[in-house]
């Protein structure tokens, strides 16, 4: 049976992991000057609570790294 200290760092450490992984995605996906796409749609976002800018800001990332995976499958 693990510790809760045990359980703690072994979460610490995944969601040090999943960070690094959105970084990397957004920064590819900004290098793709997706930004500016999604700066267009975010006037219809502003009466979305935070959960809710929480939830559309996650399936956008996964939006990005979806497309520029493909878009790496295509071209190799």
């Amino acid at each position: 049976m693990e510790t809760c200290e045990e359980v703690r760092e072994k979460a610490e450490e995944a969601l040090s992991t999943q960070m690094k992984l959105s970084a990397m995605w957004e920064i590819r996906a900004r290098q793709k000057r997706w930004r500016e796409k999604v700066a267009k749609s975010n006037a219809h976002t502003q009466g979305l609570s935070v959960a809710g800018r929480k939830a559309m800001h996650r399936e956008s990332l996964l939006h990005a790294a979806v497309t520029l995976s493909v878009e790496k499958l295509q071209s190799s």
